[in-house]
């Protein structure tokens, strides 16, 4: 492969379940697939301190996507001139990107939106079969939006 990577940003509220959660898997499926991809994730809301939420590392775990080094950070400009493509985990995130960069519009998708969804919903705080569920469609999702703009 040669060329720059397509930076690919995903972005949630925290930084600890969701889009941790994508960015493990956007990973694992753009390896398999033969991508040359740049993934990274932030959250609207996230604070240096936090990690993967252990639901989430063991969820992604099941699945062969080791997240327990995750480190969140907080939604930048920087992040968002970085990024080829922002999937956002529902409306107020895309909202954040855009408050971050007015010229962001163009690059922001819901991720959800690859699977016929309006949002994906956060299992923060609830049992790890919502974590199940989230992730679920997280690698449907991921693996539709990899499959339509990493061509």
């Amino acid at each position: 492969m040669t060329g720059r990577p397509l930076n690919i940003l995903f972005v949630c509220t925290g930084n600890s379940c969701r889009s941790p959660m994508a960015e493990g898997l956007a990973k694992k499926i753009a390896e398999e697939r033969g991508l040359h991809v740049d993934v990274r994730s932030a959250g609207t809301h996230a604070r240096d301190e936090w990690r993967a939420t252990p639901d989430a590392v063991e969820v992604c775990r099941e699945v062969g996507v080791d997240i327990s080094g995750h480190q969140a950070q907080r939604l930048t400009p920087e992040l968002v001139d970085w990024a080829d493509h922002v999937l956002v985990m529902e409306e107020m995130h895309s909202w954040a990107v855009q408050a971050c960069d007015w010229r962001a519009p163009y690059k922001v998708w819901k991720l959800a939106e690859f699977v016929g969804k309006k949002r994906i919903d956060d299992p923060i705080g609830k049992s790890a079969r919502h974590y199940r569920k989230c992730r679920d469609l997280l690698v449907k999702a991921v693996g539709g939006a990899l499959e339509r703009l990493a061509v």
